[in-house]
């Protein structure tokens, strides 16, 4: 069966947080202090007998780049680094998705992972679905137990705090409207708010929406809203044809 991997932002040279130094004009280029890298990295495994080639396909901002195939021979099980730039040569601050399509009768398992180079090294799992595993117009999913946190607490880098990018990652190759509702308790009530705002989601692009609270309730969320814990966000899909694959980034701050 087709698998994909729904691929979070790959960056180079700083992340969000850090401010560029700007070299001489003769350098031609903005360097960084605290420079970091993320990348994706794949590793496959040929479960089968027999050779096992298998297509891999970038999506990034709804075109398509490959299909790059590689082929594993029976009991394989390899790991590509980086895998956007050694396969596809893209480079630098950019979001999108990995389709990968195994021969038919093959036995491929695959497993990902986001790894931050830097001074402060860490590794994430990415998530790998199915490619019919996303929603459809009508359908809801619901994500529970998300921390986020405001950007004064951010920009503290307060200690056992959280800020969670919601992303989704349209597959089939038309768009789609998802609404988010949040659900959540900020402590200035016993009863819980629920706060609903609509994305449209383009074909074959992936949305991400960094710290989720202020993505949906605004300007508002830094004034009234303390540092929120255990939010439950219902994702649904309210207009279109496209296929809708939700997932959440969590950082530690």
């Amino acid at each position: 069966a087709t698998q994909k991997v729904v691929y979070a932002p790959h960056r180079e040279a700083g992340g969000p947080r850090h401010h560029p130094v700007r070299r001489p004009a003769s350098a031609g280029r903005e360097d960084d202090t605290d420079a970091t890298r993320t990348t994706l990295e794949l590793t496959i495994h040929n479960a089968g007998p027999l050779p096992a080639p298998a297509a891999i396909t970038f999506y990034e901002r709804g075109y398509a780049i490959g299909p790059k195939t590689i082929a594993l021979v029976a009991r394989e099980t390899r790991t590509i680094e980086d895998v956007v730039g050694s396969l596809f040569g893209r480079r630098g601050s950019l979001a999108g998705w990995i389709e990968i399509e195994p021969r038919r009768g093959s036995f491929l398992t695959v497993t990902a992972r986001a790894v931050t180079s830097g001074d402060a090294p860490s590794t994430a799992s990415v998530p790998v679905v199915a490619k019919t595993a996303g929603l459809r117009l009508g359908q809801a999913q619901l994500l529970a137990g998300i921390d986020d946190a405001r950007r004064v607490t951010i920009d503290a880098k307060q200690a056992g705090t959280t800020t969670t990018t919601l992303g989704f990652a349209e597959s089939s190759g038309k768009s789609a409207t998802v609404s988010i509702s949040m659900l959540y308790v900020d402590g200035s009530s016993l009863a819980a708010t629920i706060t609903s705002k609509e994305y449209f989601v383009a074909a074959n692009t992936v949305l991400l929406l960094p710290n989720i609270a202020r993505a949906i309730v605004g300007d508002a969320r830094e004034r009234e809203l303390g540092d929120l814990r255990d939010i439950q966000l219902e994702i649904r899909v309210t207009a279109g044809e496209g296929s809708v694959t939700p997932f959440a980034i969590t950082t530690d701050n």
